[in-house]
């Protein structure tokens, strides 16, 4: 299994990533140990994420979350059900 993942960091900027193990990159990410941004910025909380069965699937979602504005990265973290529901079979 394969996750995209929003993590909210101590500056409110939202990171998002992809991963085959949640558990293990997020804590990777609190040491400050995983990536320059979160490393940078320091880490709040995990806000959502999504699950997928392939990586290719994974990473098409996460490069479409990079591109979004802010405005729309804060509409997914308020609502992930509603932009599951609007992004259904989009990446498969």
């Amino acid at each position: 299994m394969y996750y995209v993942y929003m993590i909210r960091c101590l500056d409110e900027s939202i990171y998002t990533g992809y991963t085959n193990n949640l558990k293990k990159r997020y804590k990777e990410h609190i040491r400050g140990k995983s990536c320059k941004y979160t490393g940078t910025k320091g880490v709040k909380r995990l806000e959502t994420y999504f699950t997928f069965d392939t990586s290719t699937e994974a990473r098409r979602l996460e490069n479409f979350i990079k591109k979004q504005s802010k405005t729309k990265k804060e509409k997914i973290v308020q609502n992930p059900t509603k932009f599951k529901a609007e992004i259904k079979g989009r990446f498969a």
